[in-house]
């Protein structure tokens, strides 16, 4: 049981919900369930992540973390998320979700042993785009959390290749030998450790790594729980796809323990049953154990730690009894933003009700954009009274600026005011071309940590030259692309995995686009040169 004191922080940012409110089929015995106050911060990530995906990838139809009948996954799994980070954390736990693996690493990626360096393998994807694309906003992740807080964000980004190197190296056609194997490979296949990494950067909490060490055989249980709570409640559509696949091996429990014992489904559910609710008590277990062996000690960051472990067990199984993800018969467009439109927050709705509500508002919607554009033009601009856009999300929301996060990673859904999420992005996609992704490359490298040696030699030289702040800064900005022009293609030469600690520009774009960027690049300083006004800055210029 948590403390007076951390059930009173929790309380600032989540609300108990009884689990009684759901059947959950005789797990999470003792468990409390919280739901987040924030969860529209939870659904504006998600959709933030699903804009760019299909802005620099592709259409997408697959579920992730939103789930309009129980809540949002961040929401019930990370309740006490502090609601400024609860988007940032959201956006990257969906970007997970729709790789069907954090990151799709096991099948998308290889470690550099020589550098430690992630290297996305670009021969496994299906086009040119989707490889820029998924560069792109796994460096704009990246960068998201290194300003935020670079401490937890680089926790968060060693365990991610702590996950490749597992998951990545797995032959999916050997069978498991047993439960302990079987419970090892899957901690790490759900991405338990990305999400309790996740969780430690959105609590702003950090443990030491003999801290680590201390949590790691009491948090395994947990692990192991979650990642075979997912495999009891998704084995059913899991299996569906797999006897269409032809595969040969199944990763979920079920399917194992029907090898193992060679029984049939429904013998092998009680047997994953079992095991799951052996570890969701060994897990309460060792936690109390450690909570009462701390009294006299002054470690309340550890206890929160696995108060806040103890949240994900019933959050996760909650979340997945309903989620569209595993559960066809209550799936819906996920990309239209609907979830905003729900007052989910005071009222437990059965399932039906609202998966109808949100099939007849896209059956409007789908019915608004058949019609002419004239008329769809019409319908938009009087939708403010339709129930569809009663709700403006603008008004239920903060903005970036207001939530402390000024990501440059989307805006278009908070840009969104009546209408679709797929409507924004369509409206943003038929507009100018602009430099985004020629300039995204330099931008990239541009934000890395530099010394600024360059600036601060200029301002020595001004000492005696006295140049006008003004033309000053123009010469540093120059230089300040030239620099960062030939860094670019300096690191493709030498084949560089790193540049100033962090990936390459090239490992992360891909080299193609990075020479673009970088000869873009130069030629606009050439263009800034013009607009000096100097005779000889051409010729000073060329001759370099």
């Amino acid at each position: 049981m948590a403390s007076p004191n951390h059930r009173a922080d929790a309380d600032e940012t989540s609300v108990v919900i009884p689990t009684s409110s759901y059947d959950t089929l005789g797990f999470c015995k003792d468990y409390v369930l919280r739901r987040h106050l924030h969860e529209n911060e939870a659904n504006i990530g998600s959709h933030e992540a699903r804009i760019d995906w299909m802005r620099y990838i592709g259409p997408i139809d697959q579920f992730g973390g939103c789930n309009p009948f129980s809540g949002h996954f961040s929401s019930l799994v990370l309740p006490i998320c502090k609601p400024e980070r609860l988007r940032i954390v959201s956006y990257i736990l969906e970007y997970a979700f729709l790789y069907d693996n954090v990151l799709e690493s096991a099948a998308k990626a290889s470690l550099d042993k020589e550098s430690d360096h992630l290297v996305l393998s670009e021969t496994d994807y299906k086009t040119v785009r989707s490889v820029i694309g998924t560069k792109q906003i796994q460096s704009k992740m990246i960068l998201d959390l290194l300003n935020l807080d670079r401490e937890r964000a680089e926790n968060v980004i060693d365990v991610w290749k702590t996950m490749v190197s597992t998951t990545a190296k797995r032959d999916k056609t050997k069978p498991f030998e047993n439960l302990e194997e079987y419970v090892s490979y899957r901690i790490i296949d759900t991405g338990a450790p990305f999400v309790d990494a996740m969780m430690l950067f959105g609590m702003g909490l950090s443990l030491t790594k003999e801290e680590r060490d201390l949590m790691e055989p009491i948090a395994r249980p947990c692990f192991a729980a979650l990642g075979l709570a997912n495999d009891y409640v998704s084995f059913d559509v899991e299996y569906a796809e797999f006897k269409e696949s032809g595969a040969s091996t199944m990763t979920n429990a079920v399917w194992q323990y029907m090898q193992w014992e060679d029984i049939g489904v429904e013998e092998a559910k009680e047997r994953v049953k079992q095991v799951t609710t052996h570890y969701e008590a060994e897990f309460l277990r060792l936690r109390e154990e450690f909570i009462q062996s701390q009294r006299n000690r002054k470690s309340p960051h550890l206890e929160t730690y696995l108060t806040a472990l103890g949240y994900q067990i019933p959050g996760n199984f909650v979340w997945s009894l309903t989620c569209p993800r595993y559960h066809p018969a209550n799936r819906y467009d996920a990309n239209y933003g609907y979830e905003e439109y729900l007052e989910w927050r005071t009222n437990l709705l059965e399932v039906q009700p609202v998966l109808d509500h949100i099939h007849r508002l896209q059956k409007e919607e789908n019915q608004r954009r058949a019609l002419s554009p004239a008329v769809s033009d019409r319908l938009s601009r009087s939708s403010s009274e339709s129930d569809l856009s009663t709700a403006d999300i603008s008004s239920t929301t903060t903005d970036n600026e207001s939530s402390g996060l000024n990501s440059p990673i989307s805006s278009t859904f908070s840009d969104c005011r009546k209408g679709s999420v797929v409507e924004a992005l369509e409206e943003e996609v038929c507009g100018a071309l602009n430099t985004e992704h020629v300039l995204a490359p330099f931008e990239y490298i541009n934000s890395l940590p530099s010394k600024k040696v360059r600036d601060a030699f200029i301002d020595a030289l001004n000492v005696w030259l006295a140049v006008p702040e003004g033309v000053t800064n123009h010469i540093k900005s120059i230089g300040n692309l030239l620099h960062n022009a030939s860094l670019m293609l300096d690191d493709i030469e030498d084949s560089s995995a790193l540049r100033r600690g962090m990936p390459a520009t090239h490992t992360v774009f891909g080299t193609p686009q990075t020479i673009n960027s970088a000869n873009f690049v130069i030629i606009q300083a050439l263009d800034e040169v013009y607009k000096l006004d100097s005779p000889n800055s051409l010729s000073i210029f060329i001759g370099m």
